[in-house]
């Protein structure tokens, strides 16, 4: 009898003290570049642009595999109509997933916004998509940074904050700057823009 009440008095310390668990992680911010090709200023319907974006898991001596919810949002707007409710361009055109996904969720802006999803490999996170222009106009595409992602079953422990920086050479700005003025400094590292005709 007292084997099995000093076993049930270990296994419950054991229990009671991973349950409330001190979080020793600290919190990360990693960085990474989306490029989107072939870089030109104007394309033509049926052309396909390609998104791209790789991000090490080994960043500043930090291994940050096994994330649960690393994604992000790709926010595709017509430059014409941007300053107006109208403005999403989610529908002019197709995608097709090569690693990784862009995919709608009805709850979340679907004309304006497309949730990305990574595909995890032993050493990076990857997105590679193609993006089809279907109809002619100008359009911005902004690649968000995405906060708060942790790792799988670490909700509130290690959590890191991945931030974007678009790194086409020419990310032709000026054709939203000509109609809705100056982008501001974040609106500049995540946006490109171009035409289709």
């Amino acid at each position: 009898m007292s084997r099995s009440f000093a076993a049930f008095c270990l296994a419950s310390v054991i229990i009671l003290s991973s349950c409330h668990k001190t979080c020793h992680e600290q919190n990360y911010i990693f960085t990474s570049n989306d490029v989107f090709y072939p870089e030109k200023d104007s394309i033509q319907v049926g052309d396909t642009l390609q998104l791209t974006c790789t991000i090490s898991k080994s960043q500043r001596l930090v291994y940050f595999s096994g994330a649960e919810n690393l994604g992000g949002n790709l926010v595709i707007s017509n430059i014409d109509s941007f300053a107006t409710r109208a403005r999403g361009a989610v529908e002019q055109f197709a995608y097709f997933n090569v690693l990784g996904s862009l995919y709608s969720n009805n709850n979340l802006l679907p004309n304006n916004i497309k949730l990305i999803t990574y595909k995890e490999s032993d050493s990076a996170y990857n997105l590679n998509v193609g993006i089809i222009a279907l109809k002619k106009g100008r359009y911005i595409f902004s690649f968000t940074d995405d906060p708060g992602v942790y790792r799988t079953g670490s909700a509130n422990c290690g959590v890191a904050n991945f931030l974007f920086v678009n790194v086409n050479k020419n990310k032709h700005l000026y054709l939203f700057e000509n109609v809705n003025g100056s982008l501001g400094p974040d609106d500049n590292l995540h946006s490109y823009c171009f035409k289709v005709y």
